[in-house]
């Protein structure tokens, strides 16, 4: 397996390395993903991705100076510019969180789609 080597732009240290993966082993996850999709076509319940996200919060928060020494040293921005961004990425989880406890389950008459007729000027749906 090659590996990335990830460096520093203004001093080229090694800040890691990332293991690549072939053309197998990425259409080998690919396929078990579309699996995944099909066994669960409703995707996964909202209280269960609440969860996870809540936890992904809370381990993003926990790592955040770490996550911070990591963006500083592979982007080599300044330390508050890099500091917003890990306050951003734990914020947009939180929205993210936010976002699916008010989202109210929708159901549409299937049925109304046909009769219904969509007026445009200029434009038939029905022709």
């Amino acid at each position: 397996m090659q590996v990335l080597e990830i460096r520093s732009p203004f001093n080229q240290l090694l800040v890691s390395t990332v293991q690549l993966e072939d053309e197998k082993s990425v259409f080998d996850k690919l396929e078990k993903a579309k699996k995944i999709a099909r066994e669960f076509p409703q995707g996964l319940d909202i209280k269960f991705r609440i969860s996870v996200l809540k936890k992904l919060a809370e381990q993003v928060n926990a790592d955040s100076e770490n996550l911070l020494k990591t963006a500083i040293s592979e982007g080599g921005k300044p330390f508050a510019d890099s500091k917003v961004e890990v306050a951003r990425a734990i914020h947009g989880i939180h929205l993210a969180v936010e976002y699916l406890e008010n989202l109210q389950p929708q159901k549409f008459d299937i049925s109304r789609t046909e009769q219904t007729k969509i007026k445009k000027p200029g434009c038939s749906v029905n022709q």
